[in-house]
């Protein structure tokens, strides 16, 4: 299973990407996007190898963003 340290990781970088501009938007927008790349319906499911993928998506959305 993945760390505390990697989901606040990830959760910090969804904040400072996401287009939402509320919580309850953003953790829904969060966990679509989290369907769609892991398969996965919550972050406290995550394995290290599913962080690694979410990490890489938020790379290239900030990338993209820019």
């Amino acid at each position: 299973m993945a760390t505390a340290a990697q989901l606040r990781k990830i959760e910090v970088m969804w904040f400072n990407i996401s287009r939402q501009t509320n919580d309850a938007d953003r953790e829904k927008a969060l966990t679509v996007m989290l369907q769609k790349i892991t398969g996965k319906s919550h972050l406290r499911f995550l394995t290290h190898n599913d962080v690694s993928k979410m990490i890489k998506a938020l790379n290239a959305m900030k990338k993209d963003k820019e």
